[in-house]
């Protein structure tokens, strides 16, 4: 990622953090390597499913979209992915 995509990440967390901050709930913003942080979250909360956006970016993020699904499924964690856009991952073409 870029300085300018950094940038834009960190404004649109910070403003996250203080609207969550004024529900009483923390945002936690963990980094480094992809596995960690969700290691470290299952060790310290009782994570009965995870939701996030469908991945549809290059194969770097895509890549570590896939190491996370495995260690999930091997976590007996179920995965629900909310496609985030038009764009249906997976797809050999753009057709229909």
């Amino acid at each position: 990622m870029s300085g300018r995509q950094w940038a834009f990440w960190r404004g649109a967390l910070q403003s996250l953090r203080d609207q969550l901050g004024n529900l009483g709930q923390p945002l936690i913003v963990r980094h480094g390597d992809v596995i960690a942080a969700p290691r470290q979250l299952l060790r310290e909360h009782e994570v009965s499913a995870v939701w996030s956006h469908q991945e549809t970016g290059n194969a770097w993020p895509f890549a570590r979209h896939r190491a996370v699904a495995a260690f999930l499924r091997d976590a007996g964690v179920p995965w629900w992915e909310v496609r985030q856009h038009g764009v249906v991952r997976g797809r050999c073409d753009r057709d229909r």
